[in-house]
C-alpha cells in the first residue's frame, strides 16, 4: 500500500517530466530547421553588445535579456574556441546554441504556469495548464527564436505571481521578490511598462486587496517603494548604467508625446534614475507603434492598412482562433464555462491578478495597439489564461470519462502540431487549408523568413518556377505570403492578389504556387494596360 502511495505521488511529477521533454523535443526540432527570422539578427546583435559593455541603441525594442542568447558563443570565445562571433553584425557562431536559452526560458514559463495552477487547482489543474502550453505551436515557435517575446512573458507572469504573494503577505522578502521580478521583466520587453496599470486594476477589482492596502497604507507604500528601488537597480544593471541620471531635457525623443514631457515646468530638469537606452527604447517603441515605421502593412482577412493607422479590433481574436489547435480551443472553452460558473466571491487574489491582466491587455491590444503585425505581441496575455484554465482540472478528475476526454484532447493537439511539421511559426489549425492561410494573416504569423533555406532549395531544384513576377506571366509562379498579401511591396503582386486565381500548392507553408495560363496572363495584362506578351 505504501509503495502504491509513493507511486501515486510520483505520477504527476512523471507527467510533468514527460511534458517537459516533449516541449524540449519539439522545440529542438524547430530550432534545427528554421532559417534566421527577420528580427533575430538584431536581437542577437544587442545581446552581443551588452556582453561587451555597450548598451547604446540603434533601434527600439532590443533588450539586455538577449545577452543570454549571445552568452554561449561569448563563453566559447573566452575559452579559446575556434567558433566565435566575428563582430556584432555577423550573427551567432552557432544558431542552435544561441536559440537554446530562449527554449529554456520557454520551459521555465511553462513550469511557472504549471506550478501556479497547481497552487490554485491541484495537480489536475497543473497538468491541464501545462499541457495546453506544451502543445501550443505559438509558444513552440517563439521559444525557438532569438527574440524577447518568451523572456518578456516569463518575467511578466513571475511579476504577477510576486504581486499576488505580496498582496497576501506583505513584507520585506516579498517586496524584494516583486522588485526583482519587475526588474527582470523590464529588461526583457517593454510590455512590462503596463505592470503598474495591471497592479492598479487588481486593486480596483479586489475589494479585499483594497481593504488590506488601506488598512496599512504607509507600510504598503514603503514596501512598494522598496520594490521599485530593487527594480530600478536591476534595470540599471541590465543597461550597464549607461546615461543614468540624464534628464528629460537631455534625451533625444522621437515621439511627439515624449517630447511634450520636456515642456512640463520643473520635470524636464529632473535627473532620471534609469539608463538613457531604457528611456530611448521606450520612446521609440511607442513612436513606432503609434506612427508606424520599421514594419510592413497591417493585414487581416484580405484587408490592408498602412502602418500607424488604427488596427483591426478583431485581429488577435481571429488570428488566435485559427493559430491555436482546435482541441486546445475546446479545453479553453470548457475551462471558461467552469470558471464562469463559480461565484465571484470565491475568486482568490491570484485569480483576480490573472483576470486583471487579461482585462488590461485584451482591450489594449484590440482597440489601442496599432502594430498588429503578429500574434506574438498578444502572447503575453496567454499564460494567465493557461493558469486560469487549470480550474478545469478538478472538474475533469471527478470521472474517468472526463479524464479520458482531456487526455484525448491534448493528444489531438499534439497530433495537430506534429501534422503541421517542424515549423510551428507557420501553423494554422484545421479550420484553414494550407493553401489558404495567407487569406487570414501574414507577417510573423506565417512568413518571418524562417523557411528561406527550404524555399531556396526548392527554387534550386525547380529552375522553371518564376518567383514573384511584378507583371502577369504564364507558367508556374511562387510567391511568399508577405508579397502576395501586400504586407511588403504592396503594389508588386497586386495583379495576382486581385486576379481571383487560387494557389495550386505551397512550399513550406509560407510560399504559394500558382499556375498561370497564357490566356490568364494575356487577360490580366490587358486589364492592367501592360504590354502584351510576345508570341509563343
Amino acid at each position: 500500500m505504501k509503495d502504491q502511495t509513493v507511486g501515486q505521488r510520483a505520477l504527476p511529477w512523471i507527467a510533468i517530466g514527460v511534458l517537459s521533454a516533449a516541449f524540449l523535443g519539439l522545440g529542438i526540432r524547430a530550432i534545427g530547421t528554421s532559417s534566421p527570422t527577420i528580427d533575430e539578427p538584431g536581437h542577437y546583435r544587442y545581446g552581443h553588445r551588452i556582453l561587451r559593455g555597450v548598451a547604446a541603441r540603434w533601434d527600439d525594442s532590443k533588450m539586455p535579456m538577449s545577452a543570454l542568447n549571445a552568452l554561449p558563443c561569448f563563453v566559447a570565445e573566452q575559452m579559446g574556441s575556434a567558433q566565435r562571433d566575428l563582430d556584432e553584425f555577423s550573427g551567432p557562431c552557432d544558431w542552435t546554441l544561441a536559440r537554446f536559452p530562449t527554449l529554456l526560458a520557454g520551459l521555465a514559463l511553462g513550469l511557472v504556469i504549471a506550478f501556479w495552477s497547481r497552487s490554485l487547482y491541484g495537480w489536475s489543474g497543473a497538468l491541464v495548464s501545462f499541457g495546453l502550453f506544451v502543445f501550443d505551436p505559438n509558444w513552440l515557435a517563439h521559444a525557438s527564436l532569438i527574440t524577447t517575446d518568451t523572456f518578456g512573458a516569463l518575467f511578466l507572469l513571475v511579476s504577477l505571481r510576486a504581486f499576488a504573494s505580496w498582496l497576501r503577505e506583505p513584507g520585506g522578502r516579498q517586496s524584494v521578490a516583486l522588485g526583482l521580478a519587475v526588474g527582470l521583466a523590464s529588461i526583457s520587453k517593454y510590455t512590462a511598462a503596463y505592470l503598474p496599470l495591471i497592479f492598479l486594476a487588481i486593486l480596483i477589482l479586489s475589494r479585499r486587496a483594497r481593504a488590506r492596502f488601506l488598512a496599512a497604507p504607509v507600510a504598503r507604500s514603503l514596501h512598494l517603494a522598496a520594490a521599485s528601488i530593487v527594480a530600478i537597480v536591476l534595470i540599471n544593471a541590465g543597461f550597464l548604467g549607461d546615461g543614468t541620471w540624464t534628464s528629460l531635457r537631455d534625451q533625444k525623443f522621437e515621439s511627439p508625446q515624449f517630447r511634450e514631457l520636456r515642456k512640463i515646468p520643473g520635470l524636464a530638469y529632473v535627473p532620471l534614475p534609469v539608463p538613457r537606452p531604457f528611456v530611448e527604447g521606450l520612446d521609440r517603441v511607442f513612436h513606432r507603434e503609434r506612427h508606424g515605421g520599421g514594419s510592413g502593412n497591417i493585414y487581416l482577412l484580405g484587408e490592408l492598412r498602412e502602418p500607424g493607422n488604427p488596427g483591426f479590433a478583431s485581429y488577435f481574436f481571429v488570428v488566435g482562433l485559427l493559430k491555436t489547435p482546435i482541441p486546445s480551443l475546446l479545453l479553453l472553452g470548457c475551462a471558461l464555462a467552469v470558471f464562469a460558473w463559480r461565484p465571484r466571491s470565491e475568486w482568490t487574489f491570484d485569480e483576480i491578478t490573472l483576470l486583471a491582466t487579461v482585462a488590461v491587455f485584451v482591450p489594449y491590444f484590440s482597440l489601442i495597439f496599432r502594430a498588429q503585425i503578429g500574434w506574438r505581441h498578444f502572447l503575453v496575455t496567454i499564460p494567465p489564461l493557461f493558469v486560469l484554465a487549470g480550474c478545469l482540472g478538478p472538474f475533469l478528475e471527478k470521472t474517468r470519462a472526463r479524464m479520458a476526454f482531456a487526455a484525448v484532447a491534448l493528444g489531438l493537439a499534439l497530433a495537430s502540431v506534429v501534422r503541421h511539421g517542424d515549423d510551428p511559426l507557420s501553423y494554422f489549425n484545421e479550420f484553414v487549408p494550407p493553401t489558404q492561410t495567407y487569406r487570414i494573416a501574414a507577417d510573423s504569423n506565417l512568413d518571418w523568413g524562417q523557411t528561406k533555406s527550404r524555399v531556396d532549395a526548392y527554387m534550386a531544384s525547380h529552375p522553371e518556377v518564376v518567383q514573384a513576377p511584378g507583371k502577369p506571366f504564364p507558367g508556374r509562379l511562387i510567391v511568399g505570403a508577405n508579397q502576395l498579401t501586400g504586407v511588403v511591396t504592396r503594389k508588386r503582386m497586386e495583379w495576382l492578389r486581385e486576379s481571383g486565381i487560387a494557389p495550386v500548392g505551397h512550399v513550406a507553408f509560407t510560399h504559394f504556387l500558382f499556375e498561370i495560363s497564357r490566356a490568364d496572363a494575356d487577360r490580366l495584362r490587358l486589364r492592367r494596360g501592360d504590354p502584351p506578351l510576345p508570341p509563343d
